[in-house]
């Protein structure tokens, strides 16, 4: 849980009931916390050893709804009113342990086994570590998606939130029929928010997980005619090539871009925008992303993260893949 930043009024007296309550000596720059163990001790019986909490009102105030909460802490006579934002004598801020915190979807053991994967990208040591890899990046990207579908759906009610692997989550083996690279596995998943109809053919709005980074954005491959991109994307940019510039503005500072052309029947990577005409005319695929350690998916808030992220970014779907 984010700490609250803002210094607490100064106490008018120098041993209030609040600190003596919270146990300050000194008042620092950040709310103190009184941390309290959930359930609460004798919770059922009708007696807290530890302390009383009873719920006192409910207040709307600046568009945020803070529960105002009575706590009396046992030997310590005079109760602490506290909203969780500021008192008339000192700040105080309270937690409940284990109740009310959201967990972590990811955790280091995730891309531990990614990391392991890139050393020893063989069919023996996946067979060995099969239970790994369903319980840390299976069930996790499950459970990611169940954390976006509702946002994803209200932006495209169309968007597949199955959970199928492929239209929804990728496939960990490759395809080394024709490959030079014979490694029977991908080092990185992806979680993947397309049309259900048309999910090869059109853009994506994506989570990657790999061993070093995480990555959230849109990405639209069209190799050939009858592609979505070849269809629909590359004639409304070339009508209006100004609304990629727009989107440039908009995007291009917390956002990385690049895209794919055949130079020579080689598929080739160009940094930044597409933003003349001509590159449209030769682009073969787009990505837009936002690239984080994988720190930030150990979080608790990466799904709120990941959100507005897919949430900026869908009026570049919507351009060059919906009718």
């Amino acid at each position: 849980m984010t700490s609250r930043t803002t210094a607490p009024a100064q106490c008018s007296r120098p041993l209030c009931a609040a600190r003596r309550a919270c146990g300050l000596r000194s008042l620092a720059r950040h709310y103190p916390r009184l941390l309290l163990p959930w359930p609460l001790p004798g919770a059922g019986s009708g007696f807290f050893p530890l302390c009383v909490v009873c719920v006192s009102a409910l207040n709307l105030f600046s568009s945020s709804l803070h529960l105002c909460l009575s706590v009396f802490i046992s030997g310590f006579g005079s109760p602490v009113d506290s909203t969780g934002v500021q008192t008339p004598d000192c700040g105080f801020e309270i937690l409940f342990l284990g109740q009310g915190m959201p967990n972590a979807i990811f955790t280091a053991e995730t891309f531990r086994f990614f990391r392991e994967l890139a050393r020893h990208n063989r069919k023996e040591w996946m067979d060995a570590n099969r239970d790994r890899y369903k319980t840390h990046v299976v069930e996790p990207l499950r459970n990611l998606l169940d954390a976006l579908a509702p946002a994803a759906r209200k932006l495209n009610p169309r968007f597949d939130t199955s959970g199928r692997t492929g239209p929804s989550i990728s496939r960990i083996n490759r395809d080394i029929r024709f490959a030079k690279d014979k490694t029977p596995y991908r080092t990185q998943m992806y979680l993947m928010f397309a049309d259900a109809a048309t999910w090869k053919l059109g853009g994506q709005l994506y989570v990657g997980i790999s061993p070093d980074v995480v990555t959230a954005g849109f990405r639209i491959y069209g190799l050939g005619r009858g592609s979505i991109l070849a269809d629909c994307g590359v004639p409304r940019v070339l009508k209006n090539p100004a609304w990629i510039a727009q989107q440039a503005r908009r995007l291009g500072r917390k956002y990385e871009s690049y895209w794919y052309s055949m130079e020579k029947g080689e598929w080739t990577k160009n940094e930044g925008w597409p933003l003349e005409p001509q590159d449209w005319k030769k682009l073969k695929g787009w990505i837009v992303r936002r690239k984080m350690p994988p720190a930030a998916a150990t979080r608790p808030g990466f799904p709120r993260e990941v959100t507005k992220i897919l949430t900026n970014l869908f009026p570049l779907y919507r351009f060059t893949s919906l009718p």
